[in-house]
């Protein structure tokens, strides 16, 4: 199943020291540095897969307990000069707002692992067991570091994340698009995202910070209404 993917309205968000700085140095000028695109849910219902048998027969033998929804986000970054990136973790928590179990969990993620960033297409290819498969990209592990410049982490748990590390030669800068199969019980259930940004300055070393919407409202999105 091919599956086209919406155009993201974007937010920026005001970036929140961890630590306050010390010895009375200024931080880093951080405006406008980091926006988000979503994230939204689109459900995979087995009646728009006529064209794949497998893939609707899998939802269907599987939709008295479960609904299965694709996850779809956009990180873009804008560090200014002499302020470079160093880490930024995108972590998801997928949870029933009954308080009941089991929560969702992510059954695939895509892109797993890059070695540099790559421009996604806006089409992805489902295939059984509802594995993401993002059409026209190829995902590889560098083999000359220890360092990915993009990692997925927690398939199969309701605690997903990805992690991006500046790496030698490729910088944070620009978009990455992201996207993930959610497996979720019948029943309300929502999604939650936390950015952590780590900034370098020019004297002062790494400053953490915890990205937010400028309206305080904390990054959600429905799964199941």
């Amino acid at each position: 199943m091919d599956l086209l993917l919406p155009e993201l309205e974007f937010t920026d968000l005001a970036l929140s020291p961890v630590d306050a700085p010390t010895r009375g140095e200024a931080e880093p000028a951080i405006d406008q540095l980091v926006r988000i695109g979503g994230p939204v849910a689109l459900p995979i219902i087995a009646g728009d897969l006529a064209s794949d048998r497998e893939v609707s027969a899998f939802i269907t033998a599987n939709s008295q307990s479960f609904s299965f929804h694709v996850i779809y986000l956009a990180f873009s970054a804008r560090p200014p000069e002499g302020y470079p990136l160093e880490r930024v973790v995108l972590s998801f928590s997928l949870q029933r707002q009954d308080g009941g179990t089991p929560d969702p969990i992510a059954l695939s993620m895509t892109p797993r692992t890059l070695d540099r960033p790559v421009e996604m297409s806006r089409t992805v290819k489902l295939a059984v067991p509802l594995k993401v498969v993002e059409a026209g990209v190829e995902q590889s592990r560098t083999t000359t570091s220890q360092q990915s410049f993009l990692q997925s982490y927690n398939e199969l748990r309701p605690d997903p994340y990805w992690e991006l590390q500046r790496v030698e030669g490729v910088p944070i800068r620009g978009s990455q698009r992201l996207c993930m199969v959610v497996q979720a019980p019948r029943g309300p259930c929502e999604g939650r995202l936390t950015v952590q940004v780590t900034v370098r300055g020019r004297r002062l070393g790494f400053f953490p910070h915890v990205g937010a919407p400028r309206d305080g409202v904390p990054i959600s999105f429905p799964i199941n209404r």
